[in-house]
């Protein structure tokens, strides 16, 4: 009999200088973390 293994993702490992630069962004008041988040290709969900 055959067994299914799932295969989790790996999340992506952002460089420090990106993390702070999507802080910087996140807190001006003309742009939503979903809009930054899909500009810079990320997904805007935090767990």
């Amino acid at each position: 009999m055959k067994s299914l293994t799932t295969v989790r993702k790996k999340s992506p490992n952002y460089p420090v200088e990106f993390k702070i630069k999507m802080v910087e962004l996140s807190h001006r008041p003309d742009i939503s973390v979903a809009q930054l988040a899909r500009e810079h290709g990320i997904n805007g969900v935090v767990e």
